[in-house]
């Protein structure tokens, strides 16, 4: 496992998200609750961060990895994989 894996919190933007994958060459960005307890409440993909800019009509400057994406997918996109099929 890494020691100290990179993260965003759950209230981060997705801006914040978007360039931490692109610094880090990643895809995939885990989330966490807190930076001190680091319990892992899901995560964030590059294609979650595309399909969010391409159906918010306020833009992506806005969002947060937690806001509350389409009808009965609460958390949208950093929902953990399987929950909002």
């Amino acid at each position: 496992m890494t020691p100290e894996p990179t993260f965003c919190l759950a209230d981060d933007s997705v801006i914040d998200a978007a360039c931490l994958m692109r610094d880090e060459h990643i895809g995939v960005v885990p989330i966490v609750k807190s930076e001190e307890r680091r319990r892992l409440v899901g995560i964030v993909t590059d294609r979650d961060l595309c399909r969010r800019a391409e159906q918010a009509a306020r833009g992506v400057e806005e969002g947060r990895v937690n806001d509350e994406g389409p009808a009965g997918c609460s958390g949208w996109p950093f929902v953990v994989r399987g929950a909002c099929a």
